[in-house]
């Protein structure tokens, strides 16, 4: 017996014809819309994959940049609109201040713990002779100093309110003084 003929009572369980009588759609939805196919881009839903593979994406370094680019401008204005009052753009501006010192306690702790681990990988190469290894870790340790030194300098100027962070509550009491006129100016005009 040859296995071709091994079983040749069993006959193909779906029939070509019945499979083409099946409609698709019974069973497999389809979404003309391509941003409701995954779920994590639905319209309703705030999170969105993109965002987050380029927050994980970005260095430390980039990330700090990143936050001070932020429009808190726009922020502020937005803000004052649904709570005008001088209390509220105080603490938001605390909250920002808070977020920044984070996003730098984190970064501190990241860089000075990478340094350490390359400088373990230096001695360990240098004790088994990999000495062009070595050199090229030396050059990636200075790299990741500088960066080390940036963070600990705006570290700095968060602890005394200049420089970056500055500019940015400025920014936002800018925007939070701006949308403040626009109230003021929207009630005097809707009394007359």
């Amino acid at each position: 017996m040859t296995e071709d003929n091994l079983f040749p009572q069993i006959e193909p369980i779906i029939n070509e014809s019945l499979s083409q009588q099946i409609p698709e759609d019974l069973f497999i939805q389809k979404n003309e819309n391509p941003k409701m196919n995954d779920p994590v881009k639905k319209e309703n839903n705030s999170f969105k994959r993109e965002e987050v593979q380029s927050v994980e994406k970005q260095t430390l370094i980039e990330q700090i940049f990143t936050f001070l680019r932020q429009d808190f401008n726009s922020t502020g204005y937005s803000d004052a609109l649904t709570m005008p009052d001088m209390t509220y753009m105080e603490d938001q501006i605390e909250q920002i201040i808070g977020q920044y010192h984070l996003l730098l306690a984190e970064a501190k702790f990241n860089y000075e713990k990478h340094v350490n681990d390359i400088e373990f990988f230096i001695q360990s190469r240098e004790r088994i002779g990999l000495m062009d290894v070595a050199d090229e870790l030396k050059t990636k340790k200075g790299n990741v100093i500088k960066d080390l030194e940036f963070i600990l300098s705006q570290s700095q100027k968060l602890t005394n309110r200049e420089g970056e962070i500055k500019n940015v509550m400025n920014s936002y009491k800018s925007g939070f003084r701006k949308g403040l006129a626009a109230l003021a100016f929207g009630n005097a005009l809707r009394d007359i």
